[in-house]
């Protein structure tokens, strides 16, 4: 807990170097780790080198919370940067049945759907999330309806995506097409 409040000390002084915040990534406290993406995200735009090690700790950290922070983290950052954490977190296949991490993961990731609608097909198809199916496809479709000109590629791809998915994962994005028409 010492670590932990001296992050929070060096954060609410702005005073955490990104030096000493690579170091805190690397912390074995799930708390430390995940709090110190937290701090980085609130003071401004990471470094590349930061969020490179974000996304490898959303792929590969064991951690639910930490990922929980990652995600709360990500809708913070510029939407070209959040698509390799978004990827990772999207593939954690056993964070299905957790009470808060698949919205978080799509409170993230819906911003980017919009602005990308193509990336958001392909995230689509790489996750196995049914909340993530259901908001990707939702998206597309109500931002298509805004404007036809800038998401009939999305529209046409989320298609050929839907003829290639199991019946499930059909049944999830044809309820999100429903509640967005």
């Amino acid at each position: 807990t010492r670590q932990l409040r001296a992050l929070w000390v060096l954060h609410s002084q702005g005073a955490l170097s990104e030096a000493t915040a690579m170091l805190a990534l690397k912390s074995p406290s799930e708390f430390v780790r995940g709090w110190t993406v937290t701090c980085r995200a609130e003071q401004g735009k990471p470094s590349q080198a930061e969020l490179e090690f974000f996304a490898q700790l959303a792929k590969s950290d064991p951690s639910p919370s930490v990922r929980l922070q990652i995600a709360s983290a990500a809708q913070k950052l510029p939407i070209g940067d959040r698509w390799p954490i978004l990827s990772a977190l999207a593939a954690h296949d056993e964070d299905v049945n957790d009470h808060n991490l698949p919205l978080m993961n799509w409170y993230a990731a819906e911003d980017a759907v919009a602005a990308e609608p193509l990336r958001g097909v392909e995230l689509f198809k790489s996750t196995r999330q049914p909340r993530l199916h259901e908001f990707i496809a939702r998206r597309i479709l109500a931002a298509s309806l805004e404007d036809e000109s800038r998401s009939t590629a999305g529209m046409g791809a989320l298609s050929l995506a839907l003829t290639e998915a199991d019946s499930p994962t059909r049944a999830c994005a044809l309820r999100g097409l429903l509640a967005a028409a």
